[in-house]
């Protein structure tokens, strides 16, 4: 009897503590994100963890996630890039991107532009691993490349760039999170972390009648990915800090973003309760409306993602006209004789 209740116990222990893998490095297209602020402490690693981020404070901006191919004028850029990941922050309109060579599950970035930083990683790419990756997996790889710093005070010459990249999957527990406009939720994640340091370097020119004078600094890039056994990306953090003396920079930022609204979910139900989808996703001309029950439209709206209605048309038509759109992320809002459902799509 005691053998059998010790090993319902450690049963329940695993069953309790049990951590699923990282099939994917971003998050779901389209997904959406609060930016929140809170100060939360992610210092401890290891099995069963919790993670108590009940003190989230919505700040009102949004940022919207895109995954497309690059352009032919970024993979001249950046050489092996498969895929772009945008990061649209609302309402300012600001972007992120990640730069990615996917090989086969094999992920390497082989650039970055986050806030005032520039990253190439066009001499030696940043390896993150092959996915999917489960709790225990570590490993570190080296970097170079060139950067640029818009915004420097000093502008910058020869500007490289050599490092390291270390990724661990480094814990997995309860992450339990208050109220940001999704609901308070308590999720089993398992947590990937990342953390750059970089040595930078370059010249600048202090006075024109002298040689230019060598600079140095360095750059720390330390993110916090929670996924779901869902595959979804519920939280994340990344920390900038950058200093360059020489050149009168040094930035410190941490960005906080709790997910509101994952594609993943807004499919599932969509195709429930309304078997209806949109195509192509991203759009250029003209966006479809398939439907797959002989539903009859009633009316399309596009809003964009400030929420402002950009076009609309009323009728049973199964597709719009979306080519005088800017491109960037929208709303396709579609009214049918079963109700109404809403899917993002990108316009490009």
């Amino acid at each position: 009897m005691k053998t059998k209740l010790l090993f319902l116990c450690l049963s329940i222990t695993f069953i309790n503590y049990a951590q699923s893998p990282i099939n994917e490095f971003t998050s779901a297209d389209f997904s959406e994100y609060a930016i929140v602020t809170s100060t939360i402490d992610q210092s401890a690693t290891g099995a069963g963890l919790t993670w108590n981020f009940t003190s989230l404070t919505d700040t009102g901006s949004t940022n919207d996630d895109t995954i497309v191919a690059p352009t032919a004028g970024e993979l001249a850029t950046y050489p092996g890039t498969t895929d772009v990941f945008t990061i649209t922050t609302s309402p300012s309109a600001s972007t992120s991107q990640i730069f990615i060579k996917d090989d086969a599950g094999e992920i390497s970035l082989t650039g970055l532009a986050q806030g005032d930083i520039l990253l190439n990683y066009n001499t030696d790419n940043a390896l993150i691993g092959t996915f999917p990756l489960t709790y225990g997996y570590s490993n570190s790889d080296a970097v170079s490349g060139t950067y640029d710093y818009p915004s420097s005070p000093t502008p910058i010459d020869n500007r490289t760039f050599t490092g390291t990249i270390d990724t661990t999957v480094d814990a997995h527990g309860t992450l339990n999170m208050n109220d940001v406009g999704a609901g308070a939720t308590s999720s089993n994640v398992t947590r990937l972390k990342t953390i750059q340091n970089l040595n930078i370097s370059g010249t600048i020119i202090i006075n024109p009648i002298f040689p230019p004078v060598p600079i140095s600094g360095t750059v720390i890039i330390t993110t916090h990915n929670y996924y779901k056994s869902d595959g979804d990306l519920v939280f994340r953090t990344i920390e900038t800090n950058i200093s360059v003396p020489a050149a009168g920079i040094n930035d410190n930022d941490i960005i906080i973003e709790s997910l509101i609204d994952s594609v993943l979910d807004i499919e599932d139900q969509n195709s429930i309760s309304y078997d209806l989808n949109i195509s192509p996703n991203p759009v250029e001309n003209e966006l479809q409306i398939n439907l797959l029950n002989n539903q009859v439209i009633l009316s399309i709206q596009i809003f964009d993602i400030q929420g402002r209605e950009v076009l609309s048309q009323n009728g049973n038509s199964p597709s719009i006209a979306v080519d005088k759109l800017n491109t960037g992320v929208y709303y396709a809002s579609i009214m049918t004789e079963n109700g109404k459902t809403t899917q993002k799509f990108i316009k490009k």
